[in-house]
């Protein structure tokens, strides 16, 4: 149980090693992985709460980013975006319901991080997805 434990840790710390080396590494996912380093964090409480700092630095970016955008557009583009980020909360919500049934109905506290990696990884999405927006409509030759 120990070695599938450790196995599960890896795979989901492998997105934050495993990105290109070529790329910088986004603050949030170097304090994330610094964390999880942590002595302490290395059980699965640890771990949890980690995903949960993470989180929340990415919501914070992801609304940083949906605000800036917002200002950038048109006010169609606007009134586009806001039901485009209502439509994402609704899914965000029902992925969030079923990747915790799933994961903690098959039991072992391990899979309580998995699910809470699982949705700091989904809110950096959006937030990544929003700030590419942003950035597209800032650039000089924009």
């Amino acid at each position: 149980m120990k070695n599938i434990f450790l196995f599960i840790v890896f795979m989901c710390t492998f997105n934050l090693m495993g990105q290109d080396l070529k790329k910088n590494i986004h603050p949030i996912d170097v304090n994330y992985k610094k964390c999880l380093d942590i002595p302490v964090n290395q059980d699965t409480k640890g771990m949890i709460s980690c995903a949960a700092e993470a989180k929340k630095a990415w919501e914070n970016e992801r609304n940083k980013y949906y605000k800036l955008l917002q200002n950038k557009l048109t006010e169609v583009q606007k009134k586009k975006l806001i039901a485009s980020q209502e439509a994402w909360k609704k899914f965000k919500d029902q992925e969030f319901s079923f990747s915790s049934d799933l994961y903690f109905g098959i039991g072992g506290t391990m899979w309580h991080f998995v699910a809470a990696d699982n949705e700091t990884e989904f809110i950096k999405q959006r937030a990544n997805r929003l700030k590419s927006y942003y950035d597209t409509l800032t650039e000089e030759n924009f």
